[in-house]
């Protein structure tokens, strides 16, 4: 599995978010041949659809009668229900992001400051940008396995209803796969149209947000927005100038998180730069609700507004730094005076005021009670980490569970330290509150922490503040069993001349245990509960014997257990594709 498999939404349940539990698979398959549970019944009806499929080939005459390596059609089959699947679960399921990465794809302010949007024209506005995020990431889903795999936009419609504030987006896409079998004239492809529709309710104040940009490019350009200095290294002007501008909040912004950042960064000949000699620079707002609404809207703009002097003509922000005590109110962050800012955490920093040297404090995302967050410059907690008793774990150093010959168990601690009186205030895993109030974690713990590759985070209190000290990727030996597994059985072909339906269910099962056996699944059995033909899942059903020419493809159902108590920690379903 991926670290990206399962994606975390703050206060879903894990059932909740793989719609039927852990074994729906929803969500939770992003390599090899596993197909999700709910395919089952759908995979009943390939054996009739094959056909049109594969009529949809690169040759005139029907692949499937070009003896086309049986495995090839399976796995592009399975690839394209994983591809369908995990887009769809994405763009519904994360499509917060999408809308949150709106900086990447901001609006020119010249062509909408002279007045607010209507709700007609914000939706246009958005129909384009969505699209451009929405393409981006469908761009991003490309598999080397694979001569192409295209995936392109058909219709973007997006209705905004200000009164709401309320966002409807309707999506229309194309998938498009093909398999090129080497070294023959011979190629398979599955074209299929696909759609999401995606309404929120709490979507963000589009209005209010055009009022915000409107006054914080008027602030940027006045001489509260003005950087002052005469020379200096493009790193230091960099720094400085995020610091300034981040720091502008009119009125107006009040009930929004506001981020700037300058557009593509500012270089100078050999490293150092004038003011007599400054080009206008690209800069970036984005705009999002600060509690818990939706959505985000970015605009770019052009600033020039660098004075002559010293930083310090402006209260010190920006002014290069080694210690807190030079910078008045501001602390010294990144080598210059400012403040704790998001593209800023676990920068080192000195606090305002203070002759505390970087080494001993860092930047740390602070949550508050509302759910937001804010960054202040706090102790350095480098050496908080995961402790299960004998090994210790900080901030980046991945962890690797085999839940059958291990309890999971980890503690929050200081590494190196006897004692300490850290206080734990929530763990998230994938996003996600696994634990609060508590040092003790339990990764074993399936009711709080799904069996899937993904990152874990410890906030810590301090102050009455909440905030993330430590966080790191955690690997299950049984996620990576399964994508070993799923591997494997990608590439098995079943061959067979003619048999009997039970013969043929026991001949798979003794099959896919003999493969799943040379896979690295330590602690856990691996075999068939499911084998599904053609005549049904019941074998029942089938009677008399059966030639290859009737049976090509069918779903195995693999269940994981775990030796240690006998139960089943999971359960996955493949295709076995068929050779004479």
């Amino acid at each position: 599995m991926r670290e990206s498999a399962v994606f975390g939404k703050s206060g879903a349940s894990w059932a909740d978010r793989t719609g039927s539990g852990w074994f729906s698979g929803k969500g939770c398959r992003m390599k090899g041949v596993a197909v999700s549970a709910q395919l089952m019944l759908i995979l009943t009806l390939v054996f009739l659809g094959t056909m049109i499929l594969l009529g949809t080939s690169t040759s005139s005459t029907p692949v499937y009668y070009k003896n086309l390596a049986e495995s090839k059609f399976a796995d592009l089959l399975m690839k394209y229900e994983l591809i369908k699947s995990n887009i769809r679960d994405s763009l519904e399921g994360e499509s917060s992001r999408m809308f949150s990465a709106m900086g990447d794809y901001p609006i020119e302010w010249s062509t909408v400051e002279s007045a607010a949007p209507s709700d007609d024209e914000w939706s246009i506005l958005y129909k384009e940008k969505l699209s451009s995020a929405a393409q981006g990431y469908l761009n991003s889903a490309s598999n080397s396995d694979f001569e192409w795999i295209e995936i392109s936009e058909k219709e973007s419609t997006v209705t905004y209803d200000s009164s709401g504030p309320k966002v409807e987006w309707h999506y229309k896409y194309n998938i498009n796969i093909q398999n090129v079998i080497p070294d023959e004239d011979i190629a398979n492809k599955i074209n299929s149209e696909e759609e999401v529709s995606i309404t929120y309710d709490d979507f963000l104040n589009l209005d209010g947000a055009w009022h915000c940009a409107k006054d914080y490019f008027a602030k940027s350009a006045s001489s509260e927005g003005a950087f002052y200095f005469t020379e200096m290294s493009d790193y230091f002007l960099n720094q400085g100038l995020g610091q300034k501008l981040n720091q502008i909040k009119p009125d107006s912004c009040s009930g929004f998180k506001t981020t700037m950042s300058v557009f593509n960064g500012i270089s100078c000949p050999g490293g150092t730069c004038r003011q007599s000699q400054m080009k206008p620079v690209g800069i970036i707002l984005l705009i999002e609700p600060s509690g818990s609404g939706r959505g985000a809207v970015s605009f770019i703009h052009r600033y020039s507004n660098f004075a002559a002097g010293s930083p310090s003509a402006s209260g010190a922000t920006g002014q290069p730094c080694s210690l807190g005590s030079e910078c008045g109110t501001l602390d010294c962050v990144g080598e210059v005076c400012g403040k704790c800012l998001e593209a800023f955490e676990n920068s080192l920093c000195s606090p305002s005021g203070t002759g505390h040297p970087p080494a001993t404090h860092r930047c740390y995302r602070v949550l508050s009670g509302s759910g937001s967050y804010e960054y202040r410059c706090l102790q350095n907690k480098a050496s908080i980490g995961l402790t299960d008793g004998t090994r210790w774990f900080l901030s980046g150093q991945s962890i690797k569970v085999n839940c059958a010959l291990e309890d999971g168990r980890f503690e929050v601690g200081v590494s190196g330290a006897t004692s300490d009186t850290i206080s734990v205030s929530k763990v998230l895993f994938n996003g996600v509150e696994v634990s609060s109030g508590t040092q003790k974690i339990e990764l074993c713990d399936t009711d709080e922490v799904p069996p899937v590759n993904g990152r874990i985070e410890v906030y810590l209190e301090e102050g009455g503040d909440a905030y993330r000290a430590f966080e790191t990727g955690v690997r299950f030996a049984l996620s990576e069993c399964e994508d070993e597994v799923s591997s494997k059985l990608g590439e098995y072909v079943y061959s067979f001349g003619e048999s009997d339906y039970e013969e043929l269910r026991r001949g798979i099962e003794t099959a896919v245990r003999d493969v799943a056996r040379g896979a690295s699944c330590e602690g856990y059995r691996v075999y068939v509960s499911e084998v599904m033909f053609s005549c049904g899942s019941d074998i029942s059903a089938c009677s008399g014997t059966t030639t290859w020419d009737r049976e090509k493809y069918s779903p195995v159902t693999v269940e994981f257990e775990d030796e240690s108590t006998g139960n089943v920690a999971f359960r996955s379903t493949y295709i076995i594709s068929y050779s004479p």
